[in-house]
């Protein structure tokens, strides 16, 4: 249908103002009015349908209003009459429209806000100084200098102490935000009190918003601070509302913690069980609330977590079917939920050694989950923190899990799994686990050769292991004399296709490496050694000039394996070079 045709029909329609027919007809004219182009032709029955009796038609004849000014700013002038009567009508819904309708239609601000304004927030139902409360917000962001010298800062102070809650809680926020730039509302030791008393009247949502305007005001008096710790105690167990409990402990954090951080651990133990009831709802609103609160928490002195330690299944992904290590697809259930990845990162401070057992178990089935990538890399991250934070024998047991999804040659796992490895401390990593580590980092160079694993991560481009090397220099103690000659031999094997693939950097750690443990045992790694530098030394002979920056990149490569042999060369003791590599001072 053209605009054309829809605005004769609105004309007809507009005749029989209880018919379905124009119902449908406003809701065209609605989209009509959202999409580009001359739309001036639908402003003759809105000015006609505006001073409709029936409340369904005139909301959605404002509302297409707003629209049209946005292009022909002329209309709002044509509808101005109506607008004005309808503020003044009798029935509080159409004066809540009009009143309604004077912030959002621009042409009409300079002429009738203030007044319109002024008698709205003195009304006698508080629908409409709601309302009017929120017309003045969006009067004081879009014509800043409007009201401010009319003293409607103070008639939204005045707000604050209206009977009606919504009103307060509107005016704080209106106040708040227009005061942006003066630090937000004020609130004196008045304005608390007269809060404070009035938190059993408010409902959930607007409860939350007061406690968080309570921040504001710092208590002078001991007295003053523990009178007002005492109103606010019954929220932080409040059973209706996370946001309440959230913004309730935040606060009473901020009150205790310069003269009595003490009772933090008092806070902890009154407040967890009401947040632990609302982690585990279905509520994913609520959990968001109580996930990144969890999150503020993690620099305080105070351990927040260590109470969810027996709830700690709460912070897991729901168990998947063994089948998905075959390598099925199940449904993308745990790929739904963005909070997962909050609840991975919180994990690591809620596992001890007393769950670590039952936790890996169920990271290890969910990781199977190839359906998200994000989330797979999430749940690695979270055992790389396991390993680290964990105490023995558990960080053993995480660290051994890790290797398991190395060794698995699955290119999404075993990417992410490596590049969740770079966060690792070599020297702190389990001794015992060290050389199993190793002979895993090396299987999993396989996944290199094949070019198609980049894309079938989805994540980032597969990078070789650079833990590797430095493992072999920063723990060679602790690796067996097979497996540490195995690694070395398979690393040297794997140079050509290495260096192949522009991986510089970890050619170069391969080749000191092996320079080191030769050093350090001759007689084991003398074999390793003579290929690594050959291989080196013959791709810079035989590397093609077409790609100068890989053949640049390979001379370098070349030159320096060049070096290290004439130093080993001319200098049997290795001083020389042990000192180039950093073995001794």
């Amino acid at each position: 249908m053209s605009l054309e045709e829809l605005t004769a029909n609105l004309l007809e329609a507009s005749q029989h103002e209880e018919s379905g027919d124009l119902l449908v007809l406003l809701q065209q004219m609605q989209e009509a009015a959202s999409l580009p182009g001359d739309k001036s032709c639908l402003i003759g029955p809105v000015v006609k349908l505006l001073p409709s009796h029936n409340l369904e038609v005139k909301r959605r004849v404002y509302t297409t209003l707003q629209k049209l000014c946005e292009n022909h700013p002329d209309a709002a002038l044509l509808a101005a009459n109506c607008v004005i009567r309808d503020c003044r009508d009798p029935n509080p819904e159409v004066k809540c429209l009009g009143v309604w309708g004077i912030s959002v239609l621009p042409p009409l601000l300079p002429l009738y806000a203030t007044d319109v304004l002024a008698v709205a927030l003195g009304d006698s139902h508080p629908r409409v100084r709601r309302t009017a409360v929120v017309s003045c917000g969006r009067v004081f962001s879009d014509a800043p200098g409007l009201l401010e010298g009319k003293g409607f800062v103070n008639r939204l102070y005045e707000c604050i102490r209206d009977e009606d809650t919504l009103v307060v809680v509107q005016a704080l926020l209106v106040l708040d935000k227009a005061l942006a730039q003066e630090g937000g509302v004020v609130v004196n030791r008045k304005l608390a009190q007269y809060l404070l008393l009035r938190l059993p009247h408010f409902q959930p949502p607007q409860l939350a918003t007061v406690l968080q305007v309570l921040r504001k005001y710092a208590p002078k008096t001991d007295t003053e601070l523990f009178t007002q710790l005492s109103l606010l105690d019954p929220y932080l167990a409040h059973k209706e509302s996370a946001a309440v409990v959230v913004n309730c402990a935040q606060l009473f954090v901020q009150l205790i913690e310069k003269g009595y951080p003490h009772l933090e651990k008092d806070v902890i133990a009154r407040s967890v069980p009401a947040l632990t009831t609302f982690l585990g709802s279905s509520d994913v609103h609520a959990q968001g609330y109580v996930l990144e609160f969890l999150q503020w928490t993690e620099n305080r002195e105070m351990d927040w977590l260590a109470p969810f330690s027996k709830s700690w299944s709460l912070f897991c992904p729901p168990r998947l079917s063994n089948s998905l290590k075959s390598g099925i697809n199940a449904p993308d259930f745990t790929g739904q939920n963005p909070l997962l990845h909050k609840k991975l990162l919180l994990l690591p401070r809620v596992c001890s050694a007393d769950n670590a057992s039952e936790v890996l178990l169920t990271l290890e089935e969910t990781t199977w989950d190839r359906s998200d990538v994000l989330l797979c890399r999430a749940h690695l991250d979270c055992i790389v923190s396991l390993v680290v934070e964990l105490p023995q024998p558990a960080s053993s047991q995480a660290l051994r899990l890790l290797i398991r999804f190395i060794e698995s040659k699955e290119a999404i796992i075993v990417g992410n799994a490596l590049q969740a490895l770079e966060r690792l401390d070599v020297k702190r990593l389990p001794a015992e686990e060290v050389s199993s580590l190793l002979v895993a980092l090396v299987s999993s160079l396989d996944i290199f050769k094949d070019k198609s694993a980049e894309e079938s991560t989805q994540f980032t481009p597969v990078q070789p292991p650079a833990i590797l090397p430095e493992l072999l220099s920063e723990r060679r103690e602790t690796i067996s004399p097979q497996a540490a000659v195995h690694v070395v031999q398979a690393l040297v094997a794997h140079l050509p296709e290495i260096i192949d693939m522009h991986h510089y950097t970890f050619a170069s750690q391969i080749l000191r490496s092996t320079i080191c443990l030769f050093i350090q045992e001759p007689a084991s790694f003398q074999y390793s050694l003579g290929r690594a530098l050959h291989i080196c030394v013959e791709c810079g002979k035989t590397t093609s000039l077409n790609d100068s920056d890989h053949y640049l990149a390979v001379l370098q490569l070349s030159k320096q394996a060049l070096w290290y042999y004439q130093l080993l060369k001319c200098d049997p003791s290795a001083a020389l070079a042990k000192r180039a590599l950093g073995v001794v001072k």
